[in-house]
């Protein structure tokens, strides 16, 4: 069954946008950067990994949690993998592409730690988009019925052509040379802030539609894909700081 996106889906939640606003402001000026527009084929195939083991390793940490998975669940995030503002896209903003040894393509790396978001950023979110966007349909399909320890093989070689069609990088002179900078830790600290906002909201502020509308906003929304990908995001991000929590404790008593 193939699943297609409709407008009602794609509606964005106030407490999501406000979060995609926060981000925003540590992404870097957009405007004082453009896409490396003669880059972008060439990191397609290293682009189309890279996004294809984030969705594998999603789908693995929700299944473990003992969530149900639609193919509906997986457009959701198959549509927010090279989405900067969404958790599923989070790996674009640690990412730093240069060139091989030999100059003939180039290679990422993913750092622990999120960067500002400069030429290269952009440019690993706008290859990311050109290989997943088209057959998004194709990807939840491989990721629903699939094997996915075979999902990069599937994704990058059979679903796209990414890696089975790349060529080798010409004129290498200059590529792959912006220098990757991490947050500061008060670019770090507004992004805090700004996702605790989106969980917790503004003390004494209203959120949400008007009252005469609500029940019917509710309603549609808690149903969403959206919803349930928001859901997902929260216990992961939940579950992870109660094991850090949990060795913290640990580490304490121990030095006691």
């Amino acid at each position: 069954m193939v699943v297609r996106h409709s407008p009602q889906q794609s509606a964005m939640s106030p407490r999501l946008a406000l979060l995609a606003c926060g981000l925003l402001l540590t992404c870097g000026a957009r405007g004082q950067a453009a896409v490396n527009e003669g880059d972008v084929k060439y990191l397609t195939c290293v682009v189309c990994r890279e996004a294809a083991m984030t969705m594998s390793r999603m789908v693995g940490e929700v299944q473990q949690m003992g969530y149900p998975l639609s193919e509906e669940n997986l457009v959701e995030l198959a549509a927010a993998v090279c989405d900067l503002n969404s958790e599923a896209g989070q790996w674009i903003r640690s990412a730093d592409y240069f060139l091989s040894s030999d100059s003939r393509s180039f290679k990422i790396k993913i750092n622990e730690q999120r960067g500002k978001c400069g030429a290269e950023c952009l440019t690993v979110q706008r290859a990311c988009s050109a290989v997943i966007e088209p057959v998004i349909s194709e990807i939840a399909e491989a990721l629903y019925a699939g094997d996915s320890a075979d999902i990069v093989k599937e994704m990058c070689d059979e679903i796209t052509s990414a890696c089975s069609s790349r060529k080798a990088i010409k004129t290498p002179e200059g590529r792959g040379s912006e220098i990757f900078t991490p947050l500061s830790d008060e670019e770090l600290q507004a992004e805090y802030e700004a996702m605790a906002q989106y969980e917790y909201g503004d003390e004494g502020e209203e959120e949400g539609p008007p009252h005469d509308q609500e029940e019917e906003w509710m309603n549609h929304f808690a149903d969403s894909p959206l919803a349930r990908l928001e859901t997902w995001a929260y216990d992961l991000y939940t579950n992870s700081s109660s094991w850090v929590r949990s060795k913290l404790g640990a580490a304490a008593k121990a030095e006691l």
